[in-house]
Formats: structure tokens, C-alpha cells, sequence
């Protein structure tokens, strides 16, 4: 139940196995990226993201993959 309250924020998850979900950020709109922090090149991560509101956090909703990290091809973006 939300209570009727609006989201307050959404919350990433991030996994090397399902299920062993480690929260790794908050944002506090919709936003189209979001960078995780630490992740090794080459390794396998599943994600997932849960709304929050006044209510609590809502159920997880996972990618249906995994997703392989890898350093960014092509220069930096300094703005």
C-alpha cells in the first residue's frame, strides 16, 4: 500500500549474484542515467531500482539481465 503519498524518491540496487542486493544510490526525480560507482571492468552486475515515498520503499524492479561493466569507449565529456 502507498499510502496515496507520492514518490519521494527512487533508490539503485546493484548485485554481482541475485539477490544480494547493495544499495548504490539515491535520485530524487526520474533522471536517464545514473553512474554506479566502483564496479570492476569486465564483471557482471544485475540492477534494480525501488520507488520511495511516506509509506516506505516499494518492491524491487530488476533489469532482466545482468550487465557487463566496461570503461567508456571515445573521449571524456567535460562540461
Amino acid at each position: 500500500m502507498d499510502g496515496g503519498s507520492k514518490v519521494t524518491a527512487y533508490i539503485i540496487f546493484k548485485a554481482t549474484t541475485p539477490g544480494d542486493w547493495e544499495e548504490v544510490g539515491k535520485v530524487t526525480r526520474i533522471a536517464d542515467t545514473f553512474s554506479v560507482p566502483n564496479l570492476k571492468d569486465g564483471e557482471s552486475y544485475y540492477f534494480a531500482v525501488a520507488a520511495e515515498n511516506e509509506a516506505g520503499l516499494g518492491p524491487k524492479v530488476e533489469l532482466d539481465r545482468p550487465v557487463k561493466a566496461q570503461k567508456p569507449s571515445g573521449k571524456p565529456n567535460l562540461k
